[in-house]
């Protein structure tokens, strides 16, 4: 027993198919861009309007036929955006309202809580608000709801878009310890370093055809080439220039130039990079200071 998909046919299958996910297996989706992947993960957690004939079926259930509460103790979905997935301010009240809507009783949210924070390692993000939250840490809050609902089957639609190598890697751990524990995953992605060490199987959409390969199909291969960057005129500088978001010291930078030109500001995920650039342009969403002499 698995995830079943039966007789599907839809827009974006060349033909009508049948496919297997097997239990206790993570599998990673590869395609290219535009081949559907996105959609088939909607479809199967059935938020998308695409029409489709067949059977999505878990443990032999029709997904289609279950109500909503019983939908999302199935299958939860993870979407490339995670601002999408929050209602509440920050992520403790996010658990709290989400175990309340799939029928926890009051004396048992606390201590689910603390095992959704111990699975996800996510108790430094907790209390904070959502709007603070770097992209990796929006990203590791969503999991921990998808956590708190218990599904079967996880989907994740590139989740590691704004995520240092290093939560990467954390949240690949996690997603192996669930695929151990019995549960169905399945993650899609461009970027296919690091998944060697923690996939069960590899699935390709193309053409509108699903089927398991055993290697990197070679339009996901990535060429990396030195490149030698030419002088550029100076586009400003700083000097002994400090930046504060709220009463948090962001950055204290005693002499540095941007040039003309794509710069790269790189930084592992919550160490500011987001309201640090924020604070470098003036954007008005950015609420903080910035302390020191900027000449353009």
């Amino acid at each position: 027993m698995g995830l079943e998909l039966r007789a599907i046919q839809s827009p974006i299958f060349s033909e009508p198919f049948d496919f297997t996910f097997h239990a206790q297996a993570f599998t990673l989706l590869v395609g290219s861009s535009g081949s559907g992947k996105s959609s088939l993960f909607q479809m199967i957690a059935q938020v998308s309007s695409l029409p489709y004939s067949g059977q999505v079926l878990i443990d032999g259930s029709e997904v289609s036929q279950l109500s909503i509460i019983a939908r999302v103790q199935k299958v939860g979905i993870l979407f490339q955006n995670p601002n999408h997935q929050f209602t509440m301010e920050n992520l403790f009240e996010e658990l709290i309202f989400t175990l309340e809507n799939i029928g926890y009783h009051l004396q048992e949210i606390d201590s689910k809580i603390a095992e959704v924070v111990q699975q996800c390692r996510c108790e430094a993000i907790l209390h904070r608000p959502i709007h603070h939250l770097s992209g990796g840490e929006k990203q590791k809050a969503t999991l921990a709801v998808l956590f708190a609902m218990n599904p079967r089957v996880y989907l994740l639609d590139e989740p590691f878009a704004s995520i240092d190598r290093k939560s990467r890697i954390e949240i690949l751990e996690i997603l192996k310890e669930l695929a151990l524990d019995g549960k169905i995953v399945i993650l899609c992605d461009h970027d296919l370093s690091d998944y060697k060490a923690y996939i069960d199987h590899m699935v390709e959409l193309r053409d509108g055809k699903l089927r398991e390969v055993f290697q990197i199909p070679s339009y996901e291969m990535t060429q990396v080439a030195s490149k030698e960057v030419a002088s550029s005129p100076e586009l400003f500088h700083m000097n002994r220039v400090t930046g504060e978001l709220g009463n948090r010291p962001l950055f204290s930078i005693a002499d540095f130039t941007f040039y003309q030109g794509i710069s790269c500001i790189l930084g592992d995920n919550g160490v500011g990079n987001q309201p640090s650039f924020g604070l470098f342009f003036n954007f008005k969403s950015i609420r903080g200071a910035l302390l020191g002499r900027v000449r353009s």
